[in-house]
């Protein structure tokens, strides 16, 4: 008996089997089909169709199987020969079963090759899982009606292994992910990567690599923050694919970078940060004060890389960093940056009176001011704002004032208006009588002392042609001379005004006609000149100071803070563009430097500013109104701010010392 399952049902047949060729299953009942049964031919009648016998595995490799059997069929014409047909069928799982208490071997066979005529031999190329069972089994097609089966062939002895195998993903930065595996295949072509997300139904192609192959790496990763899975197939043409080899990998999100991040006008907190990948929802900025825990302060969208926290407490320092958030994910947070408020200026006191130009004593015990428009000079204690001495000078004007580095002496320059010259007036501190004087050609508007309260530089002598540059012989109006206190002599005679000691005394720079100059000292060489009419070609510089060093020189000209490095030659411009009210000019009045070098404070457009001279930004903006005609920054903290409406004293409520974890 011949049983034939068909769509899970058991049939009991004799004679004639029609077998469908799409799907069907052949049982063989402790044996094989090839009972030979007489079929009525169509060609002729009396021909009989038997199965095929005699089925054997000739071959079998990891991507083909070689068959031969032996044709039972005669046929009476080449005619009806060619309409003959074997058809090869293939089955991968063998199931056992009782059926009418006859224990059952059943195959679910699926055509896979045909041949035509007298064939009786075939080569069938598909992937076969080593170590897996195979059958094989024939039948003969003539028109509509079949043969049975020919016998089943079995085989598990083909113990190749075909599928890579060992797939490893590991995470290596933000969009890159690097896949190994075993390769356990001889005659690949190539290897097929494919990637899915999770939450995505279907696996996606995302390369193909030569044979032999091991490692792939995947620099296309676009994630949101959860497991990625892989797997891997050996791909032998035709479409031949082999099992595939799976892996998975968690790929964090990746944490920005902050960045050029500061405090504005010590008022807010600008960040500025990086993304370091190309997906993400937003950020989450967060703020801590420090030894604190951080908070969430606000989530931004992914299209924005800055954020100003307009709400800080002034008078705490924060730590601020960002973190990357997709969905439900968060990375890890960026690295941190203690972004602390800087001295900022509060009122402290005001003095009435009317004042133009100031200094102050190399120790800051002492300020010296001239009047407004008027030859007054006044010297004043620093911590007490109290007068210590004053000199009247009717019909001259006031134009500079300096005091000696011992505080012996307090020096003057002036201008009379009635003949339109100058003169230059050094008084004893110790009792305020006059110690030398010395008229000038033209009106004085500049004295400094040396350093080491030796010399005076003075200007206010008839312009000369010096030789400052080797190829150009330079007309600068104004000249300075440099004069020995002790012997009143003129130990050099050099070009220039709003002049400046070096700390070490061993340069001299002043303003010339669309240059600043600095001269070599004590021989008066010519060291280097910088040319400001780039920045302003009807305008000098309002005020210049040499940094501690020596070296470099603070220029403040229209708008500009140019930092210039008399050493290397070279110099740095910071376009100041504050215009915190109404339409007053940015225009810089005045500038200095505190002792430490750190911050400079500005006076424009009737604003006072801190500047933070290791990030060039300003931490500090105060309204002190118009009037100011002259700027201190002293020694312990404080700013003087002097003009015709009096003098303004400002302390620098804080400056952080704490390091930056």
């Amino acid at each position: 008996m011949i049983a034939l399952r068909k769509k899970n049902v058991l049939i009991k047949t004799s004679g004639k089997l029609f077998i469908p060729v799409v799907f069907l299953c052949c049982c063989v009942v402790f044996g094989s089909c090839n009972t030979p049964v007489e079929y009525k031919n169509p060609f002729d009648p009396s021909i009989q169709i038997d199965p095929p016998s005699d089925l054997v595995i000739d071959s079998m490799s990891e991507t083909s199987v070689t068959l031969s059997w032996k044709n039972n069929f005669n046929v009476s014409s080449q005619e009806q020969l060619s309409k003959i047909r074997t058809v090869i069928f293939y089955a991968y799982q063998p199931f056992y079963g009782y059926n009418n208490n006859i224990y059952n071997i059943e195959y679910i066979f699926i055509p896979v090759d045909t041949v035509s005529g007298s064939i009786h031999t075939a080569t069938i190329n598909r992937v076969f899982e080593p170590s897996t069972f195979h059958a094989f089994a024939v039948y003969t097609l003539a028109g509509k009606d079949t043969s049975l089966y020919s016998n089943v062939v079995t085989t598990t002895n083909y113990t190749g292994s075909l599928s890579p195998s060992s797939l490893n993903a590991t995470y290596v930065n933000a969009a890159s992910c690097k896949l190994q595996w075993q390769d356990n295949s001889t005659s690949e072509r190539s290897f097929v990567i494919e990637r899915k997300n999770s939450g995505d139904t279907s696996f996606t192609r995302i390369a193909q690599v030569p044979a032999n192959t091991t490692t792939f790496v995947d620099t296309t990763i676009r994630y949101h923050g959860d497991t990625v899975y892989y797997r891997v197939y050996a791909d032998f043409g035709n479409g031949l694919l082999s099992p595939s080899c799976n892996a998975y990998e968690y790929v964090p999100l990746v944490a920005p970078t902050l960045s050029n991040s500061l405090v504005s006008k010590n008022l807010y907190v600008s960040l500025f940060w990086k993304n370091n990948v190309t997906y993400g929802d937003g950020f989450i900025i967060e703020r801590a004060q420090k030894g604190s825990n951080f908070n969430e302060i606000q989530r931004i969208s992914i299209s924005d890389t800055a954020y100003i926290d307009q709400s800080p407490d002034t008078t705490i320092e924060y730590i601020y960093r960002v973190k990357l958030f997709a969905g439900t994910h968060v990375s890890d947070p960026s690295n941190s940056i203690d972004l602390v408020f800087g001295p900022k200026a509060t009122l402290n006191n005001t003095y009435s009176g009317d004042y133009g130009t100031m200094s102050a004593s190399p120790d800051h015990s002492l300020i010296a001011l001239t009047g407004d428009m008027n030859g007054t000079i006044t010297i004043m204690n620093s911590s007490t704002m109290q007068t210590v001495k004053q000199f009247q000078n009717s019909d001259i004007v006031a134009s500079s004032v300096d005091i000696s580095s011992d505080n012996q002496f307090v020096a003057a320059g002036f201008t009379d208006n009635t003949n339109n010259t100058g003169m230059i007036k050094i008084w004893r501190l110790s009792d305020g009588s006059l110690y030398k004087g010395w008229n000038r050609p033209n009106p004085v508007s500049s004295v400094r002392f040396s350093p080491d309260g030796l010399f005076i530089a003075a200007d206010g002598d008839t312009g000369k042609t010096i030789n400052f540059d080797v190829n150009d012989g330079l007309y600068l109006p104004g000249s300075m001379s440099i004069i020995d206190i002790k012997t009143d002599t003129v130990v050099h005679t050099l070009s220039g005004n709003k002049i400046v000691f070096a700390p070490n005394q061993l340069k001299v720079a002043s303003i010339g006609s669309g240059q600043v100059l600095v001269w070599s000292l004590p021989d008066g060489s010519p060291w280097s000149t910088f040319s400001y009419t780039f920045f302003s070609q009807t305008s000098s510089p309002t005020q210049m100071k040499f940094f501690n060093s020596g070296i470099q020189v603070a220029i403040a000209i229209q708008n500009f803070i140019l930092l210039w490095n008399i050493q290397q030659n070279s110099s740095t411009s910071i376009q100041f563009t504050e215009h915190p009210v109404d339409n007053f000019s940015s225009i810089i009045q005045d500038i200095d430097l505190s002792s430490d070098n750190n911050y400079m404070c500005i006076y424009s457009a009737r604003f006072l500013y801190i500047k933070n001279m290791v990030s060039w930004t300003n931490i500090s903006a105060l309204n002190i109104g118009s009037g100011i005609n002259a700027l201190l920054y002293l020694s312990n903290n404080r700013i003087i701010a002097a003009g015709y409406r009096g003098i303004n004293d400002f302390y620098l409520t804080k400056q952080w010392t704490t390091p930056v974890p």
